[in-house]
């Protein structure tokens, strides 16, 4: 997947400068996405901001971390400045 991103040439001009530094590996469904972003929450030193399409709220990760819910909580107890914007359907 990486080849791949590589291989997207950048914008010509953008708002903000491009920063190296940064990574952006798509997780697409399946227990090894969901165990590393409760490890990527579990990890936060600082924030935690997220967007969310859809939410089962019972649903729970892997490796008895409970659910959603349940990591943001555990992040926000621990100083993590944690954001969650939810998409609604019925809006």
């Amino acid at each position: 997947m990486h080849d791949l991103l590589n291989q997207i040439p950048p914008p010509a001009t953008a708002v903000f400068p491009v920063r190296s530094g940064n990574l952006v590996e798509p997780l697409v469904d399946g227990a090894v996405a969901f165990d590393r972003i409760a490890a990527a929450v579990e990890a936060a030193t600082t924030s935690v901001w997220v967007c969310v399409a859809f939410l089962e709220t019972d649903a729970r990760f892997p490796g008895g971390r409970g659910t959603f819910l349940d990591l943001m909580d555990d992040a926000a107890s621990r100083g993590i400045d944690v954001r969650v914007l939810f998409w609604h359907p019925e809006g």
